[in-house]
C-alpha cells in the first residue's frame, strides 16, 4: 500500500533533487496548461447560447431592436417620408385635375421643394406602352423626365413623390412606348399645375 505524500515532502524531493542536478520532476497535474485556461468547449461557459436556433432568434431580435430604435430617432429629429413632410408643410396647395379615365391630384410645397402626385383609375397605358412624367420648366426649356408610373401610380396605390420642383411650372403624363423617351411624345395625356 501506497503510503500519500504530503505537499511538503514533495517540493523537499524536488528540492533535493535540483541540488543534486538532477532536473526537478513535475506531475502532469501540477502545470496548467493554456488549452485549459481557453477552452473552446460552449459547455465550459454557462449561460452563452450555443444552439444555432437561438443565435439565429437574437440576431432577429437585435436587428427588430435596431430598426424600430432608427424609426423613432428619425421621428424625434424631425424626419419622416417627404410624402407626409409635402402632406403636412404650412404652405401645402392641393388641387385635381381630370386624367384620361380618372383624375390626378397634387400637393405642392414650395418650402418643401417637393410635390406628392396620386392617380385615381388613370386608364391603361396599354401593353407596348407607359406613361411618364415630366417636369415642365418656368423658362421654356426642355421638359426633365421624373421617371415612368408603376401600375401601383396608376391605380392610386401608390402616390408619386416629385422632389426638387423649384423653376418648374407644372408636371405632364405622355404616354410613351415601353422602356420610356429621352424626350416626350406629344401630345400631354395630363397636365398638372405646380405653382398658383
Amino acid at each position: 500500500m501506497e503510503t500519500p505524500v504530503s505537499r511538503d515532502s514533495k517540493n523537499a524531493r524536488r528540492n533535493s533533487g535540483e541540488s543534486a542536478g538532477q532536473e526537478p520532476e513535475f506531475e502532469d497535474n501540477s502545470v496548467l496548461h493554456a488549452d485549459q485556461l481557453t477552452a473552446d468547449d460552449d459547455a465550459a461557459a454557462p449561460g452563452r447560447p450555443t444552439s444555432p436556433a437561438v443565435k439565429g432568434l437574437l440576431a432577429v431580435v437585435a436587428a427588430i431592436v435596431l430598426a424600430v430604435g432608427g424609426f423613432a430617432l428619425v421621428k424625434t429629429l424631425g424626419g419622416g417620408s417627404v410624402e407626409e413632410a409635402v402632406r403636412q408643410a404650412p404652405d401645402v396647395a392641393s388641387t385635381s385635375v381630370e386624367a384620361p379615365g380618372g383624375t390626378a391630384s397634387v400637393a405642392v410645397s414650395a418650402s418643401r421643394d417637393a410635390a406628392v402626385v396620386g392617380f385615381d383609375d388613370l386608364a391603361s397605358p396599354g401593353r407596348n406602352g407607359v406613361y411618364q412624367l415630366w417636369k415642365i420648366p418656368a423658362d421654356g426649356s426642355a421638359p426633365v423626365s421624373a421617371g415612368m408610373l408603376t401600375q401601383e401610380n396608376i391605380s392610386g396605390a401608390r402616390p408619386v413623390v416629385i422632389e426638387h420642383i423649384g423653376g418648374f411650372k407644372e408636371l405632364a403624363v405622355t404616354l410613351e412606348p415601353s422602356g420610356g423617351s429621352e424626350s416626350p411624345t406629344p401630345p400631354f395625356a395630363v397636365t398638372i399645375p405646380l405653382q398658383k
